[in-house]
């Protein structure tokens, strides 16, 4: 089921809005004409409809840390948002400064402040690379990225890279995630070839690209690369 939009809520609450107000002034003639009874059975109408709101304005309030950027992607049981300067970055942030989930990765030997993470999410904003973060459906959780970069227009070519925080490997969510990656590389951006690089010894990253259809294609220095074309 997909989440409603901010302003799916909006126009739900203002029927509701409207049916209330229309039970407010019900009450108040009734109160006028010293019906006691039938006004108390209003007033139940009235904080049921009290109640539906309060949900519902929960839920708006809960939509705005993520659905108020818009999802580039989704399938399965994730769907990918771009990152921006906005964002909480707490799983972000332990992620980069861990050394097992960096192992592989340029960055391993470097720390991170929160300064640094922002400026490295401005940094790919600002080239026009995706940066996106991957979250769950059902609880909007942040698994990990994925990053298309180094997009050449011209060539219809880009690189591709993944993160995932370590409490998550194993569950399948970096192959779905490089997977609607690819598609949207493919389908909307309509570029022609994607390719990546895996440290040797990254066994992990070995077969997740070659699970999503990613073949080897050479290798330099302790780097291989692997190659997806598009359909």
């Amino acid at each position: 089921m997909n989440k409603r939009t901010d302003f799916d809520i909006i126009d739900e609450v203002e029927q509701i809005r409207t049916k209330n107000n229309v039970n407010w002034m019900d009450i108040l003639r009734l109160a006028f004409r010293h019906a006691p009874e039938d006004a108390r059975k209003l007033m139940a109408r009235v904080n049921e409809y009290d109640g539906r709101i309060s949900a519902l304005l929960s839920e708006l309030s809960r939509n705005g840390n993520v659905e108020g950027r818009k999802t580039l992607i989704e399938g399965g049981e994730i769907y990918l948002r771009q990152l921006n300067l906005d964002n909480s970055l707490t799983h972000y942030l332990s992620w980069v400064n861990d050394e097992e989930t960096t192992s592989y990765m340029a960055i391993r030997d470097k720390y991170f402040s929160p300064t640094d993470l922002q400026t490295y999410i401005k940094s790919h904003l600002d080239r026009g690379n995706y940066l996106c973060g991957i979250f769950k459906k059902t609880d909007d959780l942040h698994l990990g990225n994925v990053l298309l970069s180094d997009i050449d227009v011209t060539m219809r070519t880009a690189v591709i890279g993944i993160l995932i925080g370590k409490e998550h490997w194993g569950e399948g969510f970096g192959s779905d995630a490089v997977k609607l990656m690819c598609k949207y590389a493919f389908d909307t951006l309509k570029l022609h070839r994607i390719k990546a690089g895996v440290m040797e010894g990254n066994v992990g990253s070995e077969r997740l690209f070659e699970k999503v259809g990613f073949a080897r294609k050479e290798k330099i220095g302790d780097i291989s690369y692997y190659i997806k074309e598009g359909e």
